[in-house]
């Protein structure tokens, strides 16, 4: 069966029933196989569809543009299937298949015709692109290795983004990345992340990164009236692409800071020089309160005054 949805606007003048009759009918099948880039079936590639309807198209209070998010995993053959939309939801919907070990597919969407027909068929084939093994090592001023540094390569957020942790001897290795310009980055606790511009290839050998000891950064949140802010949330911004190289030197750090303020309104941070901006949020259900700054380098106490 197909997933339904429905909705009741009151702040619409909509009126809510006592009792409603949800009526459900058969999903459309739909089915294919993910290939690599050699053409060569993926065993355990993992294939996401949603769909985007638009909303002044959207029946009311039932409708069939649903749901978001539906994911399978191919078979040892590398095939795949779904029975989640209904009719209505096949022209809006759309999907790619992705795998640890290789790059994203090209997005399917439903609106084209060719696609839709394969779909149905089960005949639409997901072909993912060639990616590289990065490799290398994470180390302190000293030249010792960093046990557990966090590595990233790409910017996070980004469908080419990846992480993983260093070794007990500080080595790191990173399959699935994306050939060619990019920015590779490391961070610790008790030390400033770092990155660095790399060009990813097959042949591109071992990448050295080292951590620096960090300026604290302490940041107190405060409303129009002085008062500190507590547990309101503090995260970094990051640019979603690569946007390089960087003619001055200067690089976005890349890293996934998000933290909330103490009773005091405080937060503290080991870092360096930066491009990018903090955002500090309050929850408007409880204060009503947003703003956003931005951050400098060396050892620091900034306040920062929220706004409504």
């Amino acid at each position: 069966m197909r997933p339904r949805w429905c909705c009741w606007r009151p702040d619409l003048g909509e009126t809510i029933p006592e009792q409603y009759t949800l009526r459900v009918a058969r999903a459309v099948p739909l089915g294919g196989s993910v290939v690599d880039a050699d053409g060569q079936p993926v065993a355990g590639a993992e294939v996401s569809f949603s769909n985007s309807p638009h909303p002044a198209k959207v029946a009311r209070p039932q409708t069939d543009n649903w749901p978001f998010g539906v994911t399978a995993t191919t078979d040892a053959e590398g095939r795949w299937r779904v029975e989640r939309f209904g009719e209505a939801a096949l022209r809006t919907l759309y999907g790619h298949a992705s795998h640890p070990e290789h790059l994203p597919s090209e997005l399917a969407e439903g609106k084209d015709t060719v696609t839709l027909t394969q779909l149905r068929a089960g005949t639409h084939v997901f072909r993912l692109g060639r990616a590289v093994t990065v490799r290398g090592l994470v180390v302190d001023p000293a030249g010792q290795p960093v046990v557990g540094a966090k590595v990233h390569v790409g910017m996070l957020g980004d469908i080419h983004w990846r992480e993983t942790t260093t070794a007990a001897d500080g080595t790191f290795e990173v399959a699935g990345c994306k050939p060619g310009h990019s920015l590779l980055s490391a961070e610790a606790p008790g030390f400033a992340p770092t990155s660095r511009e790399v060009e990813l290839a097959a042949d591109a050998g071992s990448f050295r990164l080292m951590l620096a000891p960090g300026h604290l950064l302490r940041l107190r949140v405060v409303d129009s009236h002085g008062a500190p802010v507590p547990q309101a949330h503090v995260w970094l911004n990051h640019p979603r692409m690569y946007m390089g190289p960087f003619p001055d030197g200067v690089l976005p750090v890349v890293v996934n800071f998000h933290r909330q303020t103490d009773a005091e309104g405080l937060v503290e941070w080991e870092m360096r020089l930066i491009r990018s901006n903090l955002s500090i949020f309050k929850p408007r259900a409880t204060c009503g309160l947003t703003t956003s700054s931005f951050v400098r380098t060396a050892p620091s106490r900034w306040w920062c005054s929220s706004r409504r």
